[in-house]
């Protein structure tokens, strides 16, 4: 009745429960990592990798079980007690007891005969003891143990072949035990192992009737290098185990022999040493793979392999055992010689791969230099500059990079940020550019960008770049040059250009103002003259009709006066600005090519209604020469032309559904003839202002020319 006593009791239970799986889960992933998983990796080649992370198996093995031991009780122990479970286990752990006694203390017993009672005895118990609770858990129908599977009563899983009187424990452990032990004796008698693993066998049974056999050997020269050795093991634990845990593991062996400050061993020293890291490797990773890992790892020499022999056959005089007895240690020792004399040639051979393996690299390591040397002396030569850029710093440039930025030292400039060589003005474009390279996006291959010399001139620079990995790791591969001289150049002959266009422009303006005043003029008065005379004469009179004639030829004539002058300069560009003056010129083309309907749109026109004089005669003169493309070449049907204004840039565009071209066998002359200008002429124009123009065509898909143009310009040049 004291809740608190029930508390107690209930803390310290729980506790209890709390350590037995703790311990219990421990304890079996040791096992499991030391006798499943290693064995596992040393056949498994690609397994490697799992004898550095043994604590984070472990960890999954304690997960693993636990969740299998929370299956078990869902499944199975609600309908079981506690002490029931505890007696399934302990029948299960039986199962063991034949093996290792047998291992201890019969030296007949192998391998065979202990996997074929281990095998029967697990069968037995899961039978008579396991299958039982999965029925009484609600697995199977419970007509199984009562009638035993398929109506036979001797199968009985509690009452094997009729045995009734035991309780099912004693059941279980009497046919477990009679399958194991008798399996396990005549599997060993059957079989005969081979005479290394039955000289193993009799080593492991009279370990404890061989002692102290090293301290009745003659002493020994010490002439063992222990630097040498402590290197041979801190390498072999390096395998499983981080750098300086390997180290510590290897000093406390040294320290466990009491070899420490000394410089030399004898052999009887090393042997207990190879022995003390042994047992220390054991207790990680297991007794089967320390054993396995020291045999390979080559920690005596052939002298000190040869030496001790002599110790093992004075151990031999020392023991004074019946001639049998001599006769089966001398036969494993002889057989151990043989061991060590196969381990000796074997190391042999694997000192005269490993010179070539040396041999290999060093050839490889001169022609990696050589390689190098041509790419050093290609790089250095070159008449580029060559730069590698990481994170936006320059991790690697040559000389000519140096040189062209006027940097003596490249140490001034090596790691700085690609920002130092930027112009303050265009900083911001290209290093978002360079980001956005290395970040695998896609941008233009080559470009140009305003650069900065050490002493604050500026100069041009022309930049081909690409993405890479340089040491696993993104990069931006540049090679630049100063286009200083060249960029002047094109700008000189865009300044020109401007000019001639300008007068070629000016020129057009006063032709169509002379044919608009003085033909037009003259043209007016002769028609109102012929006109009065036609008038003044007799509706009879043949004279008239020749007037009449000539009245509609003047007017013709003024036509195509006017016509000549509005191709020229049309006067509305002036008057009426760009958008009226574009809506005129397609409605006069449809009249003239009725076959091609055009769609003209304008946008952002509304606050905007004039533009700067140049823009406009361009952004017309585009039109023109584009519809006049459409006639000569494109034998398209639907012309669609829109004119937008986006502050601060102009957009114009022109697309139609005709045959196209292919753009690289397409000269840029398309669209020469009369009047016209073709497609370099409208490239200069839009480059005359200060613009961009993009003309892409394929084969049956028609044409379509794109102009950017700046809606600022700067002031007006006078004509050349």
């Amino acid at each position: 009745g004291d809740p608190w006593l029930a508390l107690l009791v209930f803390i310290g239970g729980f506790s209890a429960a709390t350590s037995m799986v703790l311990i219990s889960s421990m304890t079996m992933a040791t096992m499991i990592t030391n006798d499943l998983l290693l064995p596992l990796v040393g056949r498994v080649r690609r397994l490697r990798f799992l004898e550095r992370n043994l604590l984070e198996c472990r960890w999954v093995s304690v997960f693993l079980y636990i969740l299998l031991g929370f299956w078990f009780e869902r499944r199975v122990g609600e309908s079981l007690m506690l002490v029931n479970i505890g007696m399934i286990a302990f029948a299960c752990m039986l199962q063991f007891a034949p093996a290792i006694l047998g291992g201890l203390f019969w030296p007949a017993g192998n391998k065979v005969g202990a996997t074929l009672g281990l095998a029967a005895g697990f069968l037995a118990w899961g039978y008579t003891s396991l299958l039982p609770s999965f029925v009484r858990g609600g697995w199977f129908t419970g007509e199984l143990l009562s009638d035993g599977p398929w109506g036979i009563s001797w199968l009985r899983p509690e009452h094997l072949l009729g045995l009734n009187n035991l309780d099912p424990v004693s059941h279980t452990v009497f046919w477990t035990m009679l399958l194991n032990l008798g399996l396990y004796v005549l599997g060993s008698l059957y079989f005969q192992p081979s005479q290394e693993v039955q000289s193993h066998a009799e080593e492991f049974v009279g370990a404890l009737s061989s002692g102290a056999m090293f301290e009745r050997t003659v002493r020994r020269e010490a002439y063992v290098d222990l630097a040498a050795k402590r290197e041979k093991i801190e390498r072999l634990l390096g395998r499983f185990f981080d750098r300086a845990k390997a180290a510590y593991m290897a000093q406390r062996c040294i320290q466990a022999v009491g070899l420490t400050g000394k410089g030399s061993l004898t052999i009887i020293e090393l042997a207990e040493l190879y022995s003390e890291v042994e047992k220390y490797l054991a207790g990680s990773v297991g007794s089967a793979a320390a054993h396995k890992a020291l045999g390979k790892a080559g920690l005596f020499s052939g002298r000190e392999s040869q030496e001790l022999s002599e110790v093992y056959a004075e151990i031999l005089a020392n023991l004074r055992a019946r001639p049998q007895d001599l006769i089966r240690r001398i036969d494993f020792y002889q057989e151990r010689e043989h061991l060590i004399s196969a381990h000796a040639s074997e190391l042999e051979e694997k000192v005269l791969q490993l010179q070539d393996q040396i041999l290999m690299r060093l050839q490889a390591e001169a022609q990696v230099r050589e390689s190098e040397e041509r790419y050093r002396t290609a790089i250095e030569s070159s008449n580029d500059g060559v730069a590698i850029i990481k994170d936006g710093r320059l991790l690697f440039f040559n000389k000519k990079f140096a040189e062209i930025f006027g940097y003596a030292h490249r140490s001034d400039i090596v790691d700085r940020p690609v920002s130092l060589i930027v112009h303050p003005d265009e900083k911001l474009p290209v290093l978002d550019l360079s980001l956005a390279r290395q970040q695998g996006d896609e941008v233009p291959r080559r470009y140009d960008f305003k650069g900065v010399r050490k002493d604050g001139t500026p100069l041009w620079i022309g930049v081909s770049a690409a993405s890479t990995n340089f040491r696993g790791e993104p990069v931006v591969l540049a090679y630049l040059r100063d286009v200083t001289s060249r960029r002047q150049a094109e700008e000189d002959i865009r300044h020109l250009s401007r000019r001639l266009i300008a007068g070629i422009e000016e020129e057009r303006k006063r032709l169509a103002a002379d044919l608009h005043d003085e033909f037009g003029q003259a043209l007016t008065a002769l028609h109102f003259g012929v006109q009065s005379l036609e008038n003044s004469l007799d509706p009879d009179d043949q004279r008239r009709v020749r007037c009449h004639q000539l009245v509609e030829l003047i007017e013709g004539l003024a036509d195509n006066i006017r016509k000549i002058s509005s191709d020229l300069r049309p006067d509305m560009l002036d008057h009426l600005g760009l958008v009226s003056t574009m809506e005129w010129y397609v409605g006069d083309f449809m009249k003239r090519w009725p076959a091609i309907q055009v769609a003209f749109s304008a946008v952002g026109f509304a606050n905007q209604r004039r533009l700067d004089p140049r823009l406009e005669i361009v952004l017309y003169r585009l039109l023109q020469e584009g519809l006049n493309n459409v006639v000569k070449h494109a034998q398209a049907a639907k012309v669609s032309v829109q004119l937008t204004y986006s502050h601060p840039r102009v957009i114009f565009i022109i697309k139609d559904d005709g045959a196209g071209f292919t753009q690289e066998a397409r000269p840029l002359t398309a669209g020469m003839g009369r009047g016209g200008v073709g497609l370099i002429g409208m490239r200069e124009r839009v480059a005359s202002v200060g613009g961009t123009i993009d003309i892409r065509s394929s084969p049956g898909k028609g044409t379509v020319i794109r102009a950017e143009l700046p809606a600022k310009q700067g002031p007006e040049e006078e004509p050349a």
